[in-house]
């Protein structure tokens, strides 16, 4: 029999079974072909891990018996012994691609799915469900039975979350999985574009948002590769919009991209991308003063069809800097909770690049979270979308990279190599655009 599951980066595998189902030779199996298949597309090694409820079990009491009542008592306090593994595998610094946990959910009522499903959506993970529903018999009368009480109580009852996001395994193989799982990782092109691995002396530069400031713009650029002909430049997203150079930023942003530049999606340039969709499918696309860009670009066919290549292909929702000697580095427009940077689900990008949030009030209290999180031993965040004043740009791990550079303030990049360093290169700009920023959105409330 042949197995296929779909899924994408950054999920938890949950085993629904019994007693010798076979659930944790086949989670075994999974988390292996897993991490193949990850290192063959990303050259990261061990982007999945295993977590066994059965190795927590074993650490609470190492020689209770599998079909004693003792076994059972101690269920849940070995299933949450396995979910704080499972925590800590989700957390910011470590931010696994897939965790396959091999926990038994079902016992006494314990780890009910509504609890699971609020522990998986505090995570930022999808979850996906692997139900062994088969008819092999076990091999003793205590599992045979719990064999029954599954099929009759389990999986009859299996809220609409669960079906929606489950492999149902129905028979076992009659040698290993090996040759009889398949497994689809959705997006895996995009995320691997999402990594840049930093050898050496080997430079990147993250520069901030740039709102059609085309000079500002050329002149970091030429000024970064004075420094380092070789040095790796990214854009942290919204070149588009404000600064009415929308013709001249194009051109530049085509040559950018031909030269090896990495761009970040901005939210700008996605509204301007949907707009520039629905206009080609013969929708009705209403005037907005904030996209400036949206009028030029939907009277350019050649300009209209050049941003869309360039977000659907040469574009990241978000770009992780690793390196042999250098702490890790997400880079996002946007500031963001935890939970969300270096993820590509639906949701997770729609944080990546935006912030929702009063700009007439006090807008920090719209990121304020981003504040509670930072810790100086993190990966460092390095995000734009929030324009200050301030040529202070750093608070722990948080760099601020929008220093209002159409608005006349600072066009800022941050510097960094495989080794470890990292500076500051700022500059004055001429404004294009009026506008008194606020010096204090990079401090906290």
């Amino acid at each position: 029999m042949t197995v296929q599951i779909k899924v994408q980066p950054h999920t938890i595998f949950f085993m629904l079974g019994y007693q010798q189902c076979g659930m944790t030779t086949f989670a075994q199996a999974l988390n292996e072909r897993l991490n193949d298949q990850m290192l063959s597309a990303t050259g990261i090694d061990c982007t999945s891990a295993f977590v066994s409820q059965e190795s927590a079990l074993r650490y609470l009491a190492p020689d209770v018996d599998k079909y004693s009542y003792r076994y059972y008592e101690l269920c849940e306090s070995s299933l949450q012994l396995a979910l704080s593994e499972i925590t800590a595998l989700t957390e910011y610094s470590v931010n696994k691609e897939f965790i396959v946990a091999d926990v038994n959910i079902i016992p006494n009522g314990i780890g009910s799915f509504e609890k699971l499903a609020d522990f998986v959506k505090a995570s930022g993970y999808n979850a996906h469900f692997i139900v062994f529903d088969h008819d092999d018999h076990p091999k003793t009368d205590g599992a045979f039975l719990e064999q029954k009480a599954f099929k009759k109580k389990t999986l009859s009852h299996l809220p609409a979350s669960i079906l929606n996001n489950a492999t149902f395994i129905n028979g076992l193989p009659a040698g290993d999985w090996n040759s009889e799982l398949k497994i689809e990782i959705e997006g895996l092109d995009l995320y691997s574009r999402c990594m840049l691995v930093l050898q050496g002396d080997e430079r990147v530069a993250i520069i901030g948002d740039t709102h059609e400031h085309v000079d500002a713009l050329n002149r970091m650029c030429v000024e970064l590769r004075e420094q380092d002909s070789g040095t790796i430049l990214v854009l942290v997203g919204d070149y588009l919009d404000k600064g009415n150079q929308t013709i001249e930023m194009v051109k530049f942003i085509e040559r950018f991209v031909e030269e090896g530049g990495i761009l970040v999606h901005g939210n700008h340039e996605y509204s301007n991308y949907k707009r520039i969709l629905a206009h080609q499918a013969g929708e009705e696309v209403l005037p907005n003063e904030h996209l400036t860009a949206s009028p030029v670009l939907l009277g350019n066919k050649e300009l209209a069809d050049s941003i869309k290549d360039i977000y659907e292909n040469h574009s990241v929702p978000f770009l992780k800097i690793l390196g042999d000697q250098c702490s890790t580095v997400y880079v996002t427009h946007a500031p963001c909770k935890e939970k969300y940077i270096g993820k590509i689900h639906h949701k997770a990008m729609q944080k990546q690049r935006n912030v929702a949030g009063d700009r007439g009030k006090d807008y920090r209290f719209s990121y304020e979270a981003v504040f509670k999180e930072a810790a100086p031993w993190k990966p460092t965040h390095v995000f734009g979308h929030v324009s200050h004043g301030s040529k202070q740009i750093e608070y722990k791990n948080k760099v601020f990279l929008d220093t209002g550079a159409v608005y006349g303030y600072h066009l800022t990049s941050v510097v960094m190599d495989g080794k470890g360093n990292r500076s500051i290169h700022q500059f004055a700009t001429e404004p294009l655009v009026k506008k008194m920023l606020p010096d204090n959105l990079h401090e906290p409330i």
